[in-house]
């Protein structure tokens, strides 16, 4: 992605401005762009570009300005289950249906979004051992609108050996799905049925008034220590707190009855408390760099993640470097998490089928490979492999779901080329 260095000096000297900094003496030191492509097969694909730089003010201030823009299409699973017979369901906006083959997934074929976002950030010193961070996010998505800020401030102890910090985060949300917000665990209608009952302002029935809101905030608290010449450990303890609209309004349940399945928008708990540990080390070895960390997550979701993630920095030459990765994620199901519903059971307050949500597994691997240009440009490549592993169907399922597999893995290239420049 090409980007002048005059245009870009403009934007994030105007950020600047506006974060209160003084710009006179600004000058551009670095600056990265990447492109990113994730595909899931016979699924979503995420295609996005990303431009960051960084303004050195002088006595340790820097301002920097981030901007992203990405766009996703393809198929994505819609919650609904399998089924032995063709399944047809009715397009967000109401106006469209899409068929599913017997025995396959349901997938909305139909999906497709795009989204630009930008993140500013300034630091400076407050004293010797003391630096701050403000930070400022904005992103646009045809259906969602996000605007954040955050602060943080750290504090060196031990002859600068070790960093004590804390940061704080707040975002509002607003939730526009096309067609509206659907009633929790109402039906969906038809399109035949939703024609006859549009009323005279085109309104689809069963949806909620106004558009939904969601405030999220963060409290991170970090531990860095220099253990020795070669070595240097972090330590991160967060907490978050979502409270609103959490519904995915594109997401079905299925209610099975003995020889038919209808489908009931999903129903999602209004308030998620998060709390995360996590935990790094970095091992100089020789030149090289070995990478490990772990992180365990836990909400009232019921939810309980375990994420370990191990990278080896090979520096084969002086100027370029291989570094293969593999990370491992496991999670147990949320509270609400339900394959499907039957008539024969209650209806509960909160439902989801969405796979994201279940008890699952999934398995990154790939290489990397950088390389330090002769003119000093530094470019690398990344290709990455996810799989979320296949889990087992239950023992008894409804006869109309017999002998398919409710719960499919998912595979997903991951493909990122970076160039980075210097001034």
């Amino acid at each position: 992605m090409a980007v002048t260095k005059n245009r870009l000096l403009t934007t994030l000297t105007s950020a600047c401005v506006a974060l209160g900094v003084s710009s006179s003496a600004a000058e551009v030191t670095e600056v990265d762009s990447a492109i990113l492509i994730y595909s899931e097969i016979d699924r979503v694909s995420l295609a996005e570009m990303a431009v960051s730089a960084k303004h050195d003010f002088g006595n340790e201030r820097i301002g920097s300005l981030k901007l992203v823009f990405d766009s996703l299409t393809g198929s994505s699973a819609n919650g609904a289950t399998s089924a032995n017979f063709a399944q047809t369901f009715t397009s967000p906006s109401g106006s469209e249906t899409y068929t599913t083959a017997p025995g396959e997934t349901p997938l909305d074929g139909s999906f497709k979004d795009t989204r630009g976002a930008i993140d500013a950030s300034y630091s400076f010193p407050l004293s010797r051992l003391t630096k701050a961070v403000v930070g400022s996010h904005f992103s646009a998505e045809i259906d969602y609108t996000s605007i954040g800020a955050n602060s943080s401030i750290s504090r060196d102890f031990n002859k600068r050996n070790t960093t004590l910090s804390l940061g704080v985060a707040f975002s509002h949300d607003i939730i526009n799905p096309q067609g509206g917000r659907p009633d929790p665990l109402t039906t969906m209608i038809d399109q035949q049925e939703d024609d006859d009952d549009k009323d005279d302002d085109n309104d689809i029935p069963n949806r909620l008034p106004g558009n939904g809101t969601k405030n999220a905030a963060d409290i991170i608290l970090s531990l860095t220590q220099v253990i020795d010449r070669n070595t240097i450990s972090r330590l991160n303890y967060s907490y978050g707190r979502v409270s609103g609209y959490q519904n995915d309004p594109y997401k079905f349940v299925s209610l099975v009855y003995p020889d038919s399945i209808n489908y009931l928008y999903e129903s999602r708990q209004d308030l998620r408390n998060k709390h995360a540990l996590f935990g790094e080390v970095k091992r100089n070895i020789s030149g090289d760099v070995l990478t490990a960390s772990y992180r365990f997550m836990k909400d009232d979701w019921g939810i309980k993640s375990h994420t370990i993630d191990m990278r080896y920095r090979w520096q084969k030459t002086e100027k370029s470097y291989f570094q293969p990765h593999v990370r491992w994620y496991n999670q147990s199901a949320a509270n609400h998490f339900i394959p499907y519903l039957t008539t024969d059971e209650p209806m509960p307050e909160y439902a989801s089928s969405d796979y994201r949500l279940s008890d699952m597994t999934a398995v990154t691997y790939g290489l990397k490979y950088g390389r330090t240009l002769s003119s000093g440009r530094q470019v690398s490549v990344r290709l990455e492999h996810y799989k979320k592993l296949k889990n087992k169907s239950p023992p008894d399922v409804p006869e109309v779901m017999s002998g398919l597999d409710l719960y499919p893995s998912v595979d997903a290239i991951i493909l990122q080329a970076s160039f980075s420049l210097g001034f």
